[in-house]
């Protein structure tokens, strides 16, 4: 799932919050994708463990 540009500036605001580090644009797009990738896997798991 390709995150916005909006999304991706939170992203990284939050990742500077949380670990006092500065990620370029790229690097937060690649993470945030990544996450929503794994949420969106971990949904299916659970969706079908409920079935």
């Amino acid at each position: 799932m390709k995150l916005s540009d909006e999304s991706v500036s939170e992203f990284q605001r939050i990742w500077k919050e949380e670990h006092n580090e500065d990620i370029s644009k790229e690097t937060a797009r690649e993470y945030g994708e990544n996450l929503v990738g794994l949420f969106k896997l971990l949904t299916e798991i659970d969706r079908g463990a409920n079935s």
